[in-house]
């Protein structure tokens, strides 16, 4: 006979436990110290999005072949990318699969798809879809995730989404 399976919990990062979630509350919550396994996600999936917003301050080829640290954090520039480029859309993919190797430590096996999408058939108004799957690696969590967010050059804020 085995025990009771207890629910999964992971020590929160550094950089959860000094969000303030709700900063109009005067009133202090108490640091969050551990994470399930949905507020893990969850906090993954904030920091993709914030690595994606995030521009580095190295241009493109260096950013290639040198040793990533925090002082590079971001994606390089990609603003100038032909969205319909086979060459452009395999190094945007190898670039966003470096950055969230070097920069989201929680996810390992890191692999990540871009593709060409019309969302306006009018004027052929091209996006970039980018799907980014890889296992969640904390303490005794393995499990595979797959991420999702739409890329286009005249929008600065992107959003990213967990894939079900």
């Amino acid at each position: 006979m085995t025990g009771p399976k207890t629910a999964f919990k992971s020590r929160a990062s550094l950089i959860d436990r000094l969000v303030d979630e709700h900063p109009e509350s005067e009133r202090e919550a108490i640091p969050l110290r551990t994470l399930n396994k949905n507020q893990l996600k969850a906090s993954i999936r904030r920091d993709l999005e914030w690595l994606l917003n995030t521009r580095t301050p190295i241009p493109g080829s260096l950013f290639d072949r040198k040793a990533l640290t925090v002082t590079d954090y971001g994606v390089p520039d990609f603003s100038s990318y032909t969205t319909t480029s086979a060459v452009d859309q395999q190094r945007l993919a190898k670039r966003l699969t470096r950055a969230i190797s070097a920069f989201e430590p929680r996810l390992q096996n890191v692999r990540v798809g871009v593709e060409p999408v019309i969302v306006n058939e009018k004027t052929l108004q091209i996006v970039i879809e980018v799907v980014v799957k890889a296992v969640v690696v904390v303490d005794t969590m393995r499990e595979s995730v797959s991420f999702s967010t739409i890329l286009q050059k005249n929008s600065e804020a992107r959003r990213v989404y967990e894939q079900k």
